[in-house]
């Protein structure tokens, strides 16, 4: 993988090139590593020019360092760890650095990252990266294609600008410690190819992320497990995330956001695939080590959109937490789409923590404590029979033409069904013209999806808008009533002026439009 090469024209002055120094695609590691080393800690910008280059060890990038790749790709050759390093490049109490069209290979080894920006660094700005190979280690850490930390002093006025993660554990990481911050980081258009997580905004307690203020815009992922992470985050917008996940994919997780955060906002998230969950609320790290308030999360906002079914139960998980401070406020959209239907379910949390579940598209509303109502609880709610029959969108059905006495078979040139279901209520529209029938006996129709109510008295009158092809006795008019108990529709046909009703017998051609009504079983 590699990005777009970087022409000399765009490097103003005269820039040093590594080769003068010793580099080369066919070196070895340690000494590419010392001549790249050299030619950054001498000059101000240096090209690394185009072939793939070996290393064994981190380069750092001091004060005022410009760093191009001219088509060049760093590759490790081994873990990068005799120094805590754990990364290809690292800028690390410096300033006013940048680094251009960088391609880094981690190597496969678990620990290894692409780029760490670290403690007292501000004005760094990485514009155009691929990181691919980037395995996680729980011992030693890593695995993250660029990660932005503040372990002490402080981290600010960070720039990432266009960043492709290929095979890597996380693609852009936040970090900060207790007692120091990070202030202004933007970090624009991301790529994420088979990835464990997109965004993770990460410190050592709630506090901590206060300090985070970064905005994420404009990231897209293929083959993600957990899109956005907090353990815990917070101070920060993320806006303009899709996801895409398809079968094949085994999530691990699968939440489109999980762990606590506080003064969070994540709009347009957009999930396709795999999901367990839109909001899961379960600590990163729930290993009984945590302090009790690192569940909570409060002053968030989060709207998300997931495509192909999902449980309401799976909405919101394990937020049924009794621990949240008296401050706190929180609300998840959540839009749901299927069958290009968008189904509109949102949870709020006051500071009384109090859930407020709502679905516009089912005209149900269910509130309470979220101690005592929580996922399990709207489950139940959202699947009990008044819920479950509020409402339902426009859906198709397929009429068909039988015979009373030889149902029989026919050739449908139409056959078109539509309806609508409120409460208990069946709306429909259908037509149908067929020819070659081979049933016998009176004309009805068939396929209806509910079954009719069997109470007295409920036959429903139903509307025929044309006729067609049809023969009826001289001096009759068509009429059509739904049967009770039963998923038919019953033809008949009346003298005009006035006498008994019969039925209409089964023509082996014709064409019919009937609509209306009628009350199926609750």
């Amino acid at each position: 993988m590699s990005l777009t090469k970087v022409s000399y024209s765009m490097i103003s002055g005269s820039p040093a090139n590594v080769l003068d120094y010793g580099a080369s695609p066919s070196a070895s590691a340690s000494a590419n590593v010392a001549a790249i080393q050299a030619a950054l800690d001498a000059n101000t910008c240096v090209v690394i020019p185009a072939g793939e280059y070996n290393i064994n060890n981190t380069i750092l990038l001091k004060t005022g360092n410009r760093l191009y790749f001219e088509g060049s790709k760093l590759v490790a050759t081994q873990i990068i760890d005799p120094t805590g390093n754990e990364c290809l490049l690292k800028v690390v109490n410096a300033s006013d650095v940048e680094i251009h069209g960088a391609n880094l290979d981690c190597g496969n080894f678990a620990a290894n990252s692409g780029i760490i920006i670290r403690e007292n660094t501000s004005m760094v700005r990485v514009f155009n990266t691929c990181v691919e190979n980037a395995v996680w280690d729980a011992v030693r850490g890593g695995g993250r294609a660029i990660i932005i930390e503040a372990n002490t002093g402080e981290t600010g006025r960070i720039i990432v600008d266009g960043l492709v993660g290929q095979d890597v554990d996380t693609l852009i990481g936040v970090y900060g410690s207790f007692g120091v911050r990070k202030n202004a980081i933007v970090i624009n258009n991301l790529l994420g190819v088979s990835v464990n997580k997109l965004i993770a905004l990460f410190g050592d307690a709630p506090t901590d992320g206060e300090w985070q203020q970064c905005i994420i815009t404009n990231v897209v992922g293929y083959y993600v497990a957990q899109p956005i992470r907090f353990a815990p985050g917070a101070s920060a917008i993320i806006d303009n995330v899709y996801v895409f996940n398809d079968a094949a994919y085994g999530a691990t997780d699968g939440a489109v956001i999980r762990g606590s955060a506080n003064n969070v906002r994540c709009t347009n998230i957009v999930m396709e695939g795999n999901t367990s969950a839109v909001y899961d609320v379960t600590p990163w790290l729930d290993d009984g080590t945590l302090p009790a308030d690192t569940v909570n999360t409060e002053k968030c906002h989060f709207e998300v959109t997931v495509k192909g079914t999902i449980a309401f139960s799976a909405i919101v998980s394990f937020y049924s937490r009794s621990g949240n401070l008296s401050n706190t406020t929180f609300d998840l959209k959540v839009g749901v789409v299927t069958s290009n239907t968008v189904v509109d379910n949102n949870v709020a949390v006051n500071s009384n923590n109090f859930i407020e579940f709502y679905s516009t598209d089912q005209n149900a509303r269910i509130t309470g404590y979220s101690n005592s109502i929580g996922g399990i609880l709207i489950s139940t709610y959202a699947n009990n029979n008044f819920y479950a029959n509020a409402s339902f969108p426009a859906a198709t059905f397929t009429p068909t033409i039988i015979g009373t006495s030889t149902a029989g078979v026919g050739t449908y040139s139409v056959q078109q069904g539509n309806y609508t279901k409120i409460g208990n209520r069946v709306f429909f529209n259908c037509y149908v013209a067929w020819s070659a029938h081979t049933g016998t006996g009176n004309m009805q129709m068939s396929g209806f999806p509910f079954v009719s109510n069997a109470t007295a008295n409920t036959q429903s009158a139903l509307s025929i808008s044309f006729v067609d092809n049809i023969a009826l006795t001289a001096g009759n008019i068509p009429s059509a009533y739904f049967e009770v108990n039963s998923q038919r529709v019953v033809f008949s046909q009346s003298p005009t002026g006035g006498g008994s009703a019969t039925a209409i017998p089964l023509d082996t051609a014709g064409a019919v439009m009937v609509s209306g009504s009628y009350l199926a079983i609750a």
